[in-house]
């Protein structure tokens, strides 16, 4: 499902910096998303949602490779209840998206 959005935004001119568990397998995504016309594909990092170590280091990366922010993050691992995500990672507040009720 990730991938299939990354390739619509992707398509659609947005910069991309794409995080997921498997450096070999992101870089794969890496190639496909460029081809599919991604204005500016600005990386990858390694990120695990059962890693909670790794969100703050992959964040970091997305923001310095997009001049020091970005717009948005779209998760889209599987995760049982939205309270098992953070409220912050590092200096960063987080906010999820509610659907409509």
């Amino acid at each position: 499902m990730g991938r299939a959005l990354a390739r619509q935004m992707a398509e659609r001119g947005d910069s991309l910096f794409v995080l997921g568990r498997s450096a070999p397998e992101l870089e794969r995504t890496l190639s496909d998303l460029a081809v599919r016309g991604g204005r500016s594909m600005a990386g990858c990092a390694e990120c695990d949602l059962a890693r909670p170590d790794t969100f703050g280091p992959a964040l970091d990366a997305a923001a310095a490779a997009h001049g020091g922010a970005f717009d948005c993050v779209v998760v889209t691992a599987g995760v049982p209840l939205r309270s098992a995500l953070p409220r912050t990672i590092g200096s960063r507040s987080l906010r999820t998206a509610r659907g409509h009720r």
